[in-house]
C-alpha cells in the first residue's frame, strides 16, 4: 500500500464511506499503487475492514467502495483558448452578420431561432459570401474591454482585478455605458465610506 502516486505502477484512488444504515459517517481515501499481481478489490476491502471506523459497536454498520483509476502522466489539460470575433477579408472590419428565421411557439408562448442562413454579410463594405468571416483571436473579450474601460474612468487601472469591482459592474455589461458604470462604482463606494 502506498498514499504516494508510484511511477510505472497503477495507481487507484479508493474511496471508502463507512455507513451506519444508509446514513454515512465516515469517509476515508486512499492511493494505493499495485502491480500486475495485485488484487485492488481484495486490497480496498482489507483496507476497510482494518480501519478504525469498521467498529462492530456501530449499528448496522456497512462500507461502499469507490474504486477510480489515477494516472499521473496524463498531460495537462490545454489552457481555454482565446476569444475569438469574425473579420471581413475585404475591408477588415468586425461588423459580421448572418440573417436567422425566428418562429413562434404558440405552446412555450416564445419566439425560438428556427434557421440561421449561411450567407455572412460585412455591414461595413456590403461584402457577402459563405464562409465570409474569419475568424481571429481577439486579445479581449468586450466584458473585459468594458471593466478595463471603467476603471480607466475611474482613474484606477487595477480595479478590474478586484472582487468587489468585478462583482459590481460585471452585470452592467450590456446594460449601461462605461460611463454610467463609473458612475454606479463611485455610488456604491460612496455608501461604503
Amino acid at each position: 500500500m502506498s498514499t504516494n502516486l508510484v511511477p510505472g505502477a497503477r495507481n487507484y484512488a479508493v474511496r471508502i464511506e463507512y455507513l451506519s444504515g444508509t446514513e454515512i459517517f465516515a469517509v476515508e481515501t486512499h492511493i494505493l499503487a499495485i502491480t500486475d499481481r495485485d488484487d485492488i478489490r481484495a486490497m480496498a476491502s482489507g483496507l476497510a475492514a482494518e480501519s478504525t471506523y469498521a467498529n462492530d459497536r456501530i449499528p448496522d454498520l456497512n462500507w461502499s467502495i469507490t474504486i477510480d483509476p489515477v494516472d499521473p502522466d496524463d498531460p495537462d489539460t490545454p489552457p481555454p483558448g482565446s476569444a475569438l470575433m469574425p473579420k471581413c477579408p475585404v475591408c477588415g472590419h468586425h461588423d459580421i452578420t448572418r440573417e436567422g428565421t425566428v418562429r413562434w411557439d404558440a405552446v412555450n408562448q416564445n419566439w425560438y431561432l428556427a434557421a440561421i442562413a449561411e450567407i455572412e454579410l460585412c455591414e461595413n463594405c456590403g461584402a457577402e459570401d459563405k464562409g465570409l468571416a474569419q475568424w481571429v483571436s481577439i486579445d479581449e473579450t468586450g466584458h473585459d474591454q468594458f471593466l478595463r474601460l471603467v476603471a480607466q474612468i475611474l482613474g484606477e487601472d487595477s480595479l478590474p482585478q478586484d472582487l468587489t469591482f468585478r462583482l459590481l459592474c460585471s452585470p452592467l455589461f450590456n446594460r449601461l455605458t462605461v460611463e454610467q458604470a463609473a458612475a454606479e462604482w463611485r455610488l456604491s463606494q460612496g455608501a461604503r465610506a
